[in-house]
């Protein structure tokens, strides 16, 4: 299995003076993981030169580089700088795959959501398809986006060639979809996974969902997410690129032990499945 993590929520911690980059760097090698996916504002709080001092000092590879788009209100222009930015830092930290998150656009009827994804990932997958990445969306999670059920993301990959998924194992949750059924419409098209796991909450700060609940992240078999079944699912149809790790914060104190404990959790689960299977 290749391993590797998101660190986005850590960056809470950094803001917080509980970890710095370094301290997230020392947090990943000690457990064993050398791939981080960084987001692009990320790179905007650590800085892409300290992040790749970090990298380097710390053994941390990086496969897939994570930036933000104006799919449904940005200008052909717009697009047109923000992918040659996104290329340009993709290149520099060695990644293979270049993912993009969408902007919201609450104004817009989901038909003509559907056709600014398309049009807006046509250009884009133009752009990208010299650069020798794997271009990449994900399934969101906000309500309404027009791009988070099983239907709404095949409308979209179906329609852009050369375009391919990461799957979210729970960012069609809020929307009322299911990540299994997810999962077998949109298998052809995955060639990322992002293994999240969330669970019902009665926080104010927590993702709303269609039925009126919320939804928060949590450790891996600790909540609604079938996360062992989805992973068995993958290795059997042959899966061979990245489990990412969508690592949630600890609750209580933010500093190195607090979450060097906390990414154990994640990775005991996997021991826990690894044993289960022999």
């Amino acid at each position: 299995m290749n391993l590797s993590i998101l660190t986005f929520q850590m960056v809470y911690c950094v803001f917080t003076r509980k970890l710095n980059v370094f301290d997230i760097g020392r947090l990943c090698e000690k457990n064993g993981i050398h791939i981080i996916d960084p987001l692009d504002f990320e790179l905007k709080v650590y800085g892409l030169k300290k992040f790749q001092q970090m990298a380097s000092q710390h053994n941390i590879h990086v496969n897939t580089y994570v930036a933000s788009m104006p799919l449904l209100k940005g200008s052909k222009d717009d697009l047109a700088k923000k992918i040659s930015g996104a290329i340009s830092v993709a290149h520099e930290l060695g990644a293979k795959r270049l993912m993009v998150t969408p902007d919201l656009a609450k104004h817009m009827n989901p038909d003509e959501k559907r056709q600014r994804y398309i049009d807006s990932f046509r250009f884009l997958q133009e752009k990208v398809s010299s650069k020798n990445l794997i271009f990449l969306f994900e399934d969101t999670e906000q309500i309404g986006c027009g791009l988070s059920t099983g239907v709404e993301c095949e409308a979209v990959v179906r329609a852009v060639p050369g375009l391919h998924l990461t799957f979210d194992t729970g960012n069609m949750i809020p929307n009322g979809d299911d990540p299994i059924a997810f999962y077998q419409r949109l298998k052809p098209y995955i060639k990322h996974v992002h293994l999240k796991e969330v669970k019902y909450t009665n926080k104010k700060l927590s993702m709303p969902t269609v039925d009126g609940r919320r939804l928060t992240g949590d450790i891996w078999g600790e909540g609604i997410v079938p996360i062992a079944q989805i992973i068995d699912m993958l290795e059997n149809d042959g899966y061979s690129g990245d489990f990412v790790i969508e690592y949630s914060l600890p609750s209580g104190k933010k500093d190195f032990a607090a979450n060097d404990a906390q990414l154990k959790r994640y990775l005991d689960f996997l021991k826990t499945r690894k044993a289960a299977l022999i």
